[in-house]
């Protein structure tokens, strides 16, 4: 039902609220159970959909101003993370979708984005040694 939403053009906002209500959810990824795999497998969906249908979801504009949040709460909560698999193929995801090569906009801000992300991981595994 999730990706019949998705695709539709008449709900373009769908993917915006589910991303919402996932990202409130992050923290919860840390420990592997029913629930959580549904939350990372709706991720995998809202990727994959605005990756395969980028012009009816706007998935461009729209997952750009998630990207940031995204990597960043991925990246913090896998380190501290007691099974942080979850984040990671969160991430995965995540990378497949901006790669397929439509997404000339999400990978750019991506590009701007990964100097900082490497900075903030230096700096956390620095901190952590």
């Amino acid at each position: 039902m999730v990706n019949t939403f998705l695709v539709r053009n008449e709900v373009p906002f769908f993917a915006s609220t589910m991303l919402s209500f996932l990202m409130s959810r992050m923290k919860l990824l840390e420990v592997s159970n029913d629930k959580t795999t549904l939350y990372v497998k709706l991720f995998k969906i809202i990727f994959s959909a605005i990756g395969a249908n980028s012009s009816g979801l706007h998935g461009d504009k729209m997952l750009t101003s998630y990207l940031p949040e995204i990597l960043k709460q991925s990246t913090v909560l896998a380190l501290t993370a007691r099974e942080p698999l979850n984040y990671f193929l969160l991430l995965r995801s995540l990378f497949r979708s901006i790669g397929g090569g439509a997404q000339d906009i999400l990978y750019g801000k991506f590009l701007q984005l990964l100097p900082n992300l490497l900075q903030f991981l230096n700096k956390l595994t620095v901190s952590a040694n």
